[in-house]
């Protein structure tokens, strides 16, 4: 990522090739030609089907009939209604292979192979038990989609990564790096309903100041606030498939807001590093002599905006970088 200091550390290479394995790291590429076939789109439902268990049918039936009624659920289980999607899209391929002919909805599709993509290589971490839990109850699944895809990318930018829980005493932050030795940043994920596609109008500046004033608040302030003096933190915002003219809106209301707050007399908050703005989407080439064929190239856009009032141990510089590989499957 974006960060500078001193230090090292030795440890044995079995305590390395554990950790390889927790957090699947290596296990994804930059570009990948993906076959979008029935067949590739059930292997990757298999993988979602079985955070549900034997419970799947129910859930599956309770969905459909909640959903044919006249007033349908407003906030619908959301990785429920992927699943459907991609097995209906699934049956639309399995009478053709020419995807011209078929209606594709990339953001569902993008999401979807994502959250697949992520739930498979952190398959083997002690954390992904409580995350499945809590997704199987419909509860925090974009956010634990996002969870994993930002842990996959600090992972793959080389960087030690821990996924906290909730604790009972109090709320802890979602993700804890060491980008030096001896100094931990903690990161805590939002992922607004507002950031999240399909959106009615532009994102305005004004929309984009609320929504991160309130992320920002609910994670620095209050008796559930995540950060605190100590540490040094960062807050990361999520978003799902907005435009590319939305998330530049979104930085530029980042970069105003913490400019603002670091100009005070005494800078407020010194220990926050400052945002993380991340966007989830594919990035899609399709290839005209196989019409069958998409290239994903890549997943999250991540944006680091440093704060001027911190006052931490850690040099944080600005920059964008595009998270390569996060949506191509593992062993493909």
């Amino acid at each position: 990522m974006y960060f500078s200091g001193k230090g090292m550390s030795i440890v044995a290479q079995s305590t390395v090739d554990a950790y390889d394995r927790e957090c699947g790291r290596g296990q994804t590429d930059s570009q990948q030609e993906l076959i979008l076939d029935s067949k590739y789109l059930l292997d990757k439902v298999k993988v979602l089907e079985n955070i549900f268990g034997t419970d799947l049918p129910s859930i599956l039936d309770r969905h459909r009939k909640a959903t044919s009624t006249r007033t349908p659920p407003k906030d619908p289980h959301r990785l429920v209604e992927l699943l459907v999607y991609v097995r209906e899209l699934s049956d639309c391929l399995s009478a053709t292979d020419d995807l011209v002919n078929v209606d594709l909805d990339l953001n569902r599709l993008s999401e979807f192979l994502l959250a697949s993509s992520m739930f498979h290589r952190w398959r083997h971490h002690p954390a992904i038990s409580d995350l499945t839990r809590k997704i199987a109850k419909g509860t925090e699944v974009r956010h634990s989609v996002m969870l994993l895809g930002l842990a996959s990318y600090i992972v793959d930018e080389v960087l030690p990564v821990e996924l906290k829980e909730a604790t009972a005493l109090g709320r802890s932050a979602d993700l804890v790096t060491r980008p030096v030795l001896h100094e931990e940043l903690l990161i805590e994920l939002k992922t607004p309903t507002a950031l999240q596609s399909p959106r009615v109008q532009s994102l305005s500046s004004g929309e984009a100041q609320k929504i991160l004033k309130k992320v920002l608040g609910a994670a620095t302030s209050g008796s559930r606030k995540q950060l605190d003096a100590a540490n040094s933190g960062m807050v990361a915002v999520g978003a799902f498939g907005i435009t590319d003219k939305d998330f530049a809106v979104l930085n530029q209301a980042a970069r105003d807001l913490l400019r603002e707050l670091g100009s005070k007399k005494e800078s407020r908050k010194p220990y926050l590093a400052g945002f993380l703005t991340v966007n989830a989407k594919a990035h899609v080439e399709f290839n005209e002599t196989k019409p069958s064929t998409l290239r994903f190239a890549s997943a999250l856009e991540v944006n680091m905006i440093p704060y001027p009032g911190y006052k931490g141990a850690l040099n944080v510089r600005p920059g964008i970088r595009t998270g390569g590989g996060i949506l191509s499957p593992p062993g493909r």
